[in-house]
């Protein structure tokens, strides 16, 4: 099936030289233009599936950095909140400063060894 889709994109029949212009035209009957928009369609819908559970991620990555509470997050009536430690906010910025330290500084990293390790 994929095979069909390139090959009536690549078709050189539905292509014409425009005249004083460094392209071509895409000159389609009803029939290829309606098929035409269902691969587009359906590739993008594909590449928008594929890309939410990255989406996802990253967005659970920001609530993280920023300390958020997650929507799905339920207090006691006794409650106002809860204690969020924002360790993804001290890891990213611990990195930050080792990676600036090799940009700018001596270039070596400066790694904890195991038995020093916080």
């Amino acid at each position: 099936m994929a095979e069909d889709r390139n090959t009536f994109l690549n078709a050189d029949s539905i292509y014409e030289e425009v005249e004083g212009e460094s392209g071509v035209t895409l000159t389609l009957e009803e029939d290829q233009q309606r098929n035409l928009i269902g691969i587009i369609k359906g590739r993008y819908a594909q590449a928008e599936e594929a890309r939410q559970t990255d989406e996802t991620r990253w967005l659970k990555a920001y609530e993280n950095y920023r300390g958020l509470y997650a929507k799905g997050v339920k207090f006691r009536e006794s409650e106002k909140s809860r204690v969020f430690v924002k360790v993804t906010k001290t890891k990213v910025l611990a990195a930050f400063g080792q990676l600036v330290d090799v940009i700018f500084g001596t270039g070596k990293l400066h790694f904890y060894d195991q038995e020093n390790r916080c």
